[in-house]
Formats: C-alpha cells, structure tokens, sequence
C-alpha cells in the first residue's frame, strides 16, 4: 500500500477543474465560482510571460531552482503526475519574475500593483538626460568659444 501524496498548499496542481457530479449543498466546503478570480488563468502561459519579462528562460528558471528542464516542463504540464513546487520558486526565482507575475494577475483581482521601482527609474532616466543635455550644452559652448562654429 503507497501512501498519499501530501495537500500541502505549498503545492499546486496544474490541471483543469473537474466540473462536479451532483449539487452540492451549501455547507463550508461548497465552492462559489464567481468567486474564483484566477480560475481562467493560463499559468504556463502567465510563468512564461513572467519569467520572459524578468530576462529569464524555463531554461535558466529550472537552473536557479536547481532541477532539470524536463522535470520542470513535467510539472508545469502536469505529467507523471508533477507538481509546482511554490517553496522551490519563493526560495530561488529573483524579486523580477515575482514582480512581473503580479502584473499578470493583478488585473483579475480587481487590483493596481505599481512597479515599486518605477518613480526610481523615472528619476534615474531623468537625471541621465539632464546630464546628457548638460554635456551637450558644454561642448557646444565650447565649440562656439573655440571659433569652430
């Protein structure tokens, strides 16, 4: 006799729903579909975007989480039956891919997640452009003080 796999929510299966049999009452474990904001979510799909947006393959993503591509690919097609570890991805993906992952599902919550290195980036390609127009500005000073004009 095997024993059973864990249910640890530190799992997940990707796999479609399988609709119910029979009505169920309404009791605790009775689900409310309109309440499933990420049941239409196509998570190979939403990593791939993810880890393409953060500079990342599946190839090097399976690297940092230190298994092989085929095994990844294995859980994320849910074959032999595979699961995605989510400690394995917390403890190894960089913040980038986390990051752009929310973008992805954010709209499906009915939230706005602003990049937090936004108004960073805004002000460093600011600063940048300032110093630029600056050294712009002094050769041409110095261009026109020289007679070179």
């Amino acid at each position: 006799m095997s024993a059973l796999p864990s249910m640890s929510s530190r799992m997940a299966r990707v796999e479609d729903a399988t609709p119910a049999n029979r009505t169920v009452e309404v009791h605790a474990t009775a689900r409310n579909f309109s309440d499933v904001p990420l049941r239409d979510l196509d998570i190979v799909t939403a990593f791939g975007k993810a880890f393409a947006a953060a500079g990342l393959t599946h190839e090097e993503a399976a690297d940092l989480m230190k298994i092989d591509k085929a095994h990844w690919s294995r859980q994320l097609n849910n074959r032999d039956n595979q699961h995605i570890s989510f400690q394995r991805m917390l403890r190894s993906l960089p913040r980038a891919f986390w990051l752009e992952l929310l973008q992805q599902i954010a709209p499906a919550l009915d939230i706005v997640i602003a990049h937090p290195d936004l108004a960073d980036r805004a002000i460093q390609q600011l600063v940048l452009a300032t110093e630029a127009a600056c050294a712009f500005a002094r050769q041409d000073r110095a261009l026109r003080a020289g007679g070179m004009r």
